[in-house]
């Protein structure tokens, strides 16, 4: 689900030890699903420590599809009980292969889903009689998942299922009263999107004036955590295990823009092609700092991204190198000087 609205509506395989990522810069890849066609085009959301990476794209006549990239093949995931509706998406992924992610109706109501690559287990009805739709979004190696639902009044809510029951997660800030641009429409309280495997979570809420903040929940903590630049809402959507963030802001100019923050600085994440309203969505990022979303180019057309980063040298690195310039501009004076 192309979660920005959340934001917008209030104003290569990789190692599988966590390493925090050195800020910095980052290489682009386009990674749209060859099936895709039309504006809406192809979106990722989730990433593992593999690389492997989930989304979901537009067909020709509007209709959504889930799909996994891994190892340079895209496969289409459709949930069986999804039909004459909107399509099925896909959310997040483990290094399990187990997915999340939800199909929609033809009336806007999801159903939420988990996937292991054989068969699909509904998480709606777990959630008790006073939930409209579900759509889990983010889940660890250990089978936990997080998500959010609107209950029968409209308003959103987050949650943690730990293997065994859900913890309903409800942000006492998130207060908010506007309606929900997503379709069904919706009260904006709180949306869980990002969880890792020390069971941290991250989303976002609205507050008292409506505006979106992100947070994260920890240890029965939540914590606020706002772009300074965000000058119309943060969201928070993806975490690690090292305990770095990606999210997206809205900044003074209504453009959208992607994030990591590592608890210090906030690194700003934009595609290079990325232009117009929506901008960049940063959505997810694993244990090697690598992060996937997506962006809106000129003509107005989605795509999916995925961003590495570019490590920074080290300083061993940089003293060797500082040395060798120092050898060869000696030697460059001496070969001068016997000139």
């Amino acid at each position: 689900m192309k979660l920005a609205f959340f934001v917008l509506g209030m104003g290569l395989l990789v190692g599988l030890s966590p390493v925090a990522a050195l800020a910095g810069s980052y290489t682009f890849v386009t990674i749209d699903d060859p099936l895709e066609s039309g504006v809406a085009g192809s979106a990722v959301t989730g990433i593992n420590d593999f690389g492997h990476v989930v989304g979901e794209y537009t067909d020709s006549s509007g209709k959504e599809h889930g799909y996994v990239y891994a190892n340079g093949v895209f496969t289409t995931v459709d949930d069986p009980l999804e039909f004459n509706g909107i399509g099925t998406q896909l959310n997040g992924i483990n290094n399990s292969g187990q997915m999340v992610g939800s199909f929609v109706e033809s009336n806007g109501d999801w159903h939420g889903f988990v996937f292991d690559g054989v068969s699909f287990q509904s998480v709606n009805d777990d959630l008790g009689s006073n939930v409209a739709s579900v759509s889990p979004y983010s889940i660890n190696n250990s089978g936990q998942y997080t998500g959010f639902y609107h209950d029968l009044n409209g308003r959103f809510h987050g949650f943690f299922y730990d293997g065994s029951s859900y913890l309903i997660i409800d942000n006492p800030l998130g207060v908010g009263s506007t309606p929900s641009p997503l379709d069904p429409p919706g009260i904006l309280g709180t949306m869980v999107l990002g969880l890792n495997n020390l069971g941290d979570i991250v989303g976002g809420y609205a507050d008292e004036n409506d505006l979106v903040h992100g947070f994260i929940y920890r240890n029965g903590v939540y914590t606020t955590i706002d772009n300074p630049l965000g000058e119309y809402g943060t969201s928070l959507f993806g975490v690690n295990d090292v305990g770095q963030v990606v999210g997206s802001y809205i900044d003074a100019t209504g453009s959208v823009n992607g994030f990591v923050y590592d608890g210090v600085q906030f690194t700003k994440i934009h595609d290079p092609d990325g232009a117009g309203f929506l901008g960049t969505v940063a959505a997810a990022i694993n244990n090697s700092g690598v992060v996937v979303g997506y962006y809106t180019d000129a003509a107005g057309y989605e795509h999916a991204f995925m961003a590495t980063p570019v490590p920074e040298p080290s300083s061993g690195l940089m003293l060797a190198t500082a040395i060798s310039l120092a050898l060869a501009a000696k030697w460059y004076r001496r070969d001068r000087e016997l000139v």
